[in-house]
């Protein structure tokens, strides 16, 4: 994955989306320390991975085609985000913000530094979905004063 992520776009950075990967190994596991394990049996963590397998095909073969319109490293991210995250706790929330607000893969770990915060100050154990929204709102309320 990491391969073909920079061959398709060698001047992105892969650390935002390594950060993800590691995330989502540790919301399926339980070792993510803000969120309890994903436990769906029809959608476990190897479901997850061979459809970021089979979409990371589709996207490669897409952009190397050159199809119309093209797409960047951004929306190449969100859409790997979209199919880790599809099945874990709170990840459809996440989804949706990062692409109603056109959010980075950045973006996306700044607001679940800021969801922590929250949960901590809360006096909550685990993030939840409160705190996840208030954090995503802080965001989009951080682009509309700055951008």
């Amino acid at each position: 994955m990491c391969d073909k992520y920079k061959a398709l776009f060698p001047r992105a950075r892969f650390g935002n989306l390594k950060r993800l990967f590691e995330d989502t190994t540790n919301l399926f596991t339980g070792k993510h320390p803000d969120f309890m394990a994903n436990n769906l049996k029809h959608h476990d963590y190897e479901h997850t991975l061979q459809a970021k397998v089979c979409l990371m095909h589709l996207l490669e073969g897409r952009h190397l085609a050159k199809t119309a319109p093209r797409f960047n490293a951004r929306q190449f991210e969100l859409a790997i985000a979209s199919a880790l995250l599809q099945d874990t706790t709170l990840g459809d929330l996440l989804q949706q913000a990062m692409e109603q607000l056109s959010l980075s893969a950045r973006a996306y770990d700044c607001i679940l530094k800021v969801a922590r915060t929250i949960a901590d100050l809360a006096g909550a154990d685990k993030i939840e979905c409160p705190h996840l929204l208030e954090a995503t709102q802080y965001r989009s309320l951080d682009r509309k004063v700055f951008y």
